[in-house]
């Protein structure tokens, strides 16, 4: 289990550095903890266990953070495009499984 290890993604614009500050609308992970960052500026957190399930949803420019399906955050930020998913891992052996990127029909 790596709950403990700090890791992070998100979308950013296409071609920024992969930092956690230059993420526009990230999910930030540790110690059982989701938190939602915007350009590294903290807005709200859930908790999480091995498992769970994060998607980061952009529709007509509104950006909405889901856990296992459920909305619990909507950005007050809008989002502009193109975007790219941006990952930061902090500690040696830490993962993020899964990332799919796709565009709605």
């Amino acid at each position: 289990m790596e709950t403990p290890m700090i890791r992070m993604g998100g979308l950013a614009p296409v071609g920024t550095e992969p930092d956690c500050e230059n993420i526009d609308f990230g999910i930030r992970l540790q110690a059982g903890i989701a938190e939602i960052r915007e350009n590294g500026v903290y807005r709200a957190d859930t908790t999480f266990v091995t498992g769970d399930v994060f998607r980061i949803t952009v529709q007509a420019s509104e950006v909405t953070y889901a856990k296992n399906g459920v909305v619990f955050y909507t950005s007050a930020a809008r989002a502009a495009s193109p975007l790219a998913f941006v990952g930061v891992l902090a500690n040696l052996d830490a993962t993020v499984s899964n990332v799919v990127i796709a565009a709605n029909p």
